[in-house]
């Protein structure tokens, strides 16, 4: 196979079978800590209607592709080969939804969640944990779920005096405690209120739009985006400070690697042949 990359899975093969969804995301997440990652993609495409170029194909970044029509035997064959060299990641859209329900599903173990809509402190139904307008037609998020941030909250909101922080978990309270933030909020600029809470302990900070949050000072000190101007892309998974990785490499077109993984595999020349021969065939102009 490729030279190993950098990271902690370094030296790890995956095979992924090309679709859509979480099985790519995790492909790439794999492939952001050092595993070499074969997409398995199709010699024709499926014909989805979401199609990007490949230097755009965000969950495509940093893997090898082989295209292989898997409705013939040699198709088949230099597939299962393949497999049988990596490992095969399986996850589904459910499991990856599930995941990432995880702590509320804790939270209903607790007797901490009911199932209600907008009922509980984290889907707005606290006022101190929902989004509000603000003068210009932007929104500020506001997080403040423990005291000492909640004070902060009241007092970037000039509210200090004027209302009880001890009130803060009583639920009777929260829709006139929402009125009240949502007047304050109103009567400002996202830009303002931005910088009022600066620095502060409040966890309030703005609602931003794809462009804006791509060049938020944040996203640079993180070193989040990487690619050229205007097509610069996010990256997924975490750090490690030992075993560093570089940012994915950009998406290759779909089949551009199969001649090369097929004979680093080892598979024998005939099928190599047969399987590069169908891919030929199927890009060839009508």
């Amino acid at each position: 196979m490729s030279k190993p990359l950098p990271g902690p899975l370094s030296g790890t093969v995956v095979v992924e079978m090309a679709s859509i969804g979480p099985v790519p995301h995790c492909g790439l997440v794999l492939a952001e800590m050092g595993a070499s990652v074969i997409r398995l993609d199709r010699v024709k495409a499926s014909g989805l209607g979401i199609a990007v170029p490949a230097r755009l194909d965000a969950l495509a970044r940093g893997k090898r592709s082989v295209a292989l029509d898997l409705k013939t035997a040699e198709g088949l064959e230099a597939a299962r080969a393949l497999i049988e060299r990596g490992q095969v990641v399986s996850t589904s859209i459910y499991e990856g939804a599930m995941a990432l329900t995880a702590m509320i599903h804790g939270f209903r173990a607790a007797g901490r969640w009911q199932d209600g809509r907008g009922d509980n402190i984290l889907d707005a139904a606290a006022s101190f944990y929902r989004a509000y307008a603000t003068a210009d037609g932007a929104y500020m998020a506001v997080a403040a779920i423990e005291p000492k941030f909640y004070q902060a909250l009241l007092a970037g909101l000039a509210l200090g005096d004027a209302m009880p922080a001890a009130a803060q978990l009583d639920r009777a309270c929260w829709p006139e405690t929402a009125r009240r933030f949502a007047a304050c909020f109103a009567g400002q600029t996202q830009e303002a209120w931005t910088a009022r809470f600066a620095g502060t302990d409040a966890c309030v900070s703005p609602v931003l739009g794809w462009a804006a949050a791509a060049t938020h000072p944040q996203a640079a000190a993180l070193d989040l985006f990487a690619g050229e101007a205007g097509a610069a892309l996010p990256r997924t998974a975490a750090r490690f400070s030992a075993t560093p990785c570089p940012p994915p490499s950009t998406a290759v077109e779909a089949g551009a690697d199969t001649l090369a993984v097929l004979q680093e595999a080892g598979l024998p020349a005939v099928l190599i042949e047969a399987a590069c021969a169908r891919l030929t065939a199927q890009l060839r102009p009508a």
